[in-house]
Formats: structure tokens, sequence, C-alpha cells
């Protein structure tokens, strides 16, 4: 049993790496600056905080990078349409089909042995957060905080004091009140 999760393990590596390859191949012309593998905790799994959820490091996901946003626009409609399309041939298929997760009994090997790579894909994540959203977690630069930004070398700008996290003084104060409404009415706070 133990050499069997190994060659499953190995499959799995070889079947990303594949993919990856595949993906740099098809969209670096576009702009692709690379893909890597990470592991993100999928919220949307029912057993997110499972131990072996949170043993494993979340989910394995692919992490595109792109110098700037048109780039990552003209490659998401691209992902977009291979993921049409693999939806459609799911659906032609019977497959019942439920999103993999890590957890479930899942033959990642099996979905890897189509002839092209881009078969694998299933699902396309934070492709609408903003790109100033994006990059501002990326740096790590949160709302409320003062910093001290420097040029860098190969252009641009970057935050120099990290660790200091000053708060800015709050001039305004808004809060929003949760209630219901009637369709084409205005809400009602009762």
């Amino acid at each position: 049993a133990g050499r069997r999760k190994e060659d499953d393990a190995q499959d799995l590596q070889a079947a990303y790496q594949e993919l990856l390859a595949a993906l740099v191949r098809d969209y670096q012309p576009l702009g692709l600056k690379g893909a890597s593998v990470e592991r993100r905790m999928d919220l949307d799994s029912p057993n997110h905080l499972g131990r072996r959820s949170v043993s494993l490091g979340g989910r394995p996901v692919i992490r595109l990078t792109f110098d700037n946003v048109d780039q990552l626009t003209r490659v998401r409609r691209e992902v977009q349409e291979v993921l049409g399309r693999n939806e459609r041939r799911r659906t032609d298929r019977g497959d019942g089909y439920d999103l993999a997760t890590y957890d479930a009994g899942y033959d990642h090997a099996a979905a890897a042995s189509s002839s092209d790579p881009m078969d694998s894909l299933v699902d396309m994540r934070e492709h609408d957060v903003p790109y100033l959203v994006r990059a501002s977690i990326d740096l790590g630069l949160r709302a409320g905080c003062w910093y001290t930004m420097t040029p860098a070398p190969t252009g641009g700008v970057l935050p120099t004091d990290r660790d200091n996290l000053r708060k800015g003084n709050p001039k305004v104060l808004a809060f929003d009140i949760e209630c219901t409404k009637a369709p084409l009415k205005f809400p009602d706070a009762e």
C-alpha cells in the first residue's frame, strides 16, 4: 500500500509538471510570466478543516503570474474557453462532475491520462480579484497603515518598512445596517 501511494504521488507530480509545461508553452506568447503548483485551503471543500486537509496544507492549485493586467486578461479569456470545453466534454460524457478535492477518492491519474494536459483543468479561482487588491495582498500591504515606499532598482516602488504598522488617524466612520426588502421596494428596518 505504501509503494502504491508513492507511485500515485509520482504520477500526480509528473501530471502537474506536464500541465505546467503545456501552460507555459501555450500562454507564454500571450504574456504568461510563470506557472507553479501551490497548496491553498479550499473553503468550498466540505472537510477543509479536517485533519488530512490541514496536514496536506490545502489542495494543489496552479498559480499563473503576469507582468501586467493586460496579459492576465488575455490568458484568462483563453483559459476560460478551455474550461468551458472541458465542462461540456464532462457533461456530454455524463460524468457526475464534482469538484475534485484532495480528500475525495478522486483518481487524479485517470483525470490526467488524456493526451492533452489542458483537459485536466476544472476550475479557475481568484481571476476576478482586482489588480490593486491582488498586488496589495501579495506585497503584504494593509489598509489603514502608513508605509514608506522607495524606488526599486528594476522599476516601480517597494515598501521599505513592512514592520512599521503605524495606523492612520480615521476621519470618517461609516457602517452598513443589514435589512431585508421585498423585490422592487425600499429596504425596511422593521
